[in-house]
């Protein structure tokens, strides 16, 4: 985030990173229409930016060992249609969007949240899903490095092949999930809404954080 600052307005004196909080996690029954078996979700409006032709590529990859893949999110920039024709023709349940209760329902049953941004502000709905114990696998961008450390199975690329490897190994590891989500737990725990404010509250008093 320091770096961005840096990159897009030169600025050369000190930086204070406040992370957002995030609110407790209520985790409400399984949907009604969730799919009979594990299935990977992903979150966030349908736009180049967000990577979902990514996944769309990786699912296809994958064939008859793909696991049932939902995304929870409404279109924003898609040209042409061309994000959403992929995710189509992948198999992808589009759910468009849906109240907070129904989109942290539909996270918090899901076996795996994936990340692929190539470009996020923050990064909400991992951050949700590790404080709910849902392992994420997320592209390896500043952002998301600085939000998750080592609490979240890292895709260095956009290639296809490398998120369909990452997809299918965390799928097929009980015990890797079980890890995942015990270390996205125990980050996720940090992000609250208390730290966030005393922490601005110090800026504003001249301390540092």
């Amino acid at each position: 985030m320091s770096a961005d600052a840096v990159r897009c307005f030169g600025w050369s004196g000190p930086i204070e990173i406040i992370h957002y909080g995030i609110a407790s996690v209520k985790v409400g029954p399984r949907p009604a229409t969730a799919v009979d078996r594990p299935y990977l979700l992903t979150i966030g409006a349908i736009e180049p930016r967000k990577g979902l032709d990514v996944i769309a590529r990786a699912i296809a990859r994958m064939g008859a060992s793909a696991p049932p893949w939902v995304h929870i999110g409404p279109d924003r920039h898609d040209p042409g249609g061309a994000i959403r024709a992929a995710m189509r023709a992948s198999g992808c349940r589009m759910l468009g969007y849906v109240p907070d209760g129904e989109r942290m329902a539909w996270l918090a049953h899901a076996a795996l949240l994936a990340q692929p941004s190539s470009l996020e502000g923050f990064g909400y709905p991992p951050l949700e899903a590790m404080h709910a114990g849902v392992p994420v696998v997320a592209r390896s961008i500043d952002v998301m490095r600085e939000v998750l450390a080592d609490a979240a199975q890292w895709v260095e690329t956009a290639e296809p092949e490398a998120w369909a490897s990452a997809i299918a190994e965390v799928m097929r590891d009980e015990r890797a999930r079980r890890d995942l989500a015990a270390r996205g737990r125990e980050r996720a725990a940090r992000f609250t809404l208390a730290r966030m404010a005393s922490e601005h509250l110090a800026v504003y008093h001249g301390r540092s954080t």
